[in-house]
């Protein structure tokens, strides 16, 4: 994927369109962590889940505010 993204890109930045557009949902999860009065729905991303265990993960708040964008594996 990484590959087919650099090559469309033709030496160019990889867009940021491109790139999320190339992610795939793996999981959601609902995480109310303890001594913490805020639920928040996590959201994994993989842009290639055969060769790298890394993932995107996205935290939002009930009313849908961003908490944090978190590069895991």
């Amino acid at each position: 994927m990484i590959k087919r993204l650099t090559r469309e890109a033709n030496g160019e930045p990889i867009s940021v369109d491109a790139f999320t557009a190339a992610m795939h949902p793996v999981r959601i999860g609902l995480w109310h962590p303890t001594g913490e009065a805020e639920t928040r729905i996590v959201m994994d991303y993989t842009i290639d889940a055969v060769t790298s265990d890394e993932l995107l993960a996205v935290k939002v708040t009930r009313d849908g505010t961003v908490a944090s964008v978190d590069w895991e594996s």
